[in-house]
């Protein structure tokens, strides 16, 4: 999904953004490298673009 400055603009901080997403979801930043796409730790006030919201079931993989 994209989260980008305005799209932020729409909840009022991370935790409702968080609360905005399926119970039990996390969050990573996704990093575009010539190798492809690379996931990094989630970090709110960072500029983060690309993010991936993963489900509970699939959690261990990226966890």
């Amino acid at each position: 999904m994209e989260l980008n400055r305005d799209t932020k603009k729409s909840f009022v901080n991370e935790e409702t953004f968080m609360n905005s997403l399926p119970r039990g979801y996390r969050v990573l930043a996704i990093r575009t490298k010539v190798e492809g796409f690379v996931p990094v730790a989630f970090d709110w006030a960072g500029k983060q673009e690309n993010i991936l919201a993963v489900p509970p079931h699939l959690a261990r993989i990226f966890f």
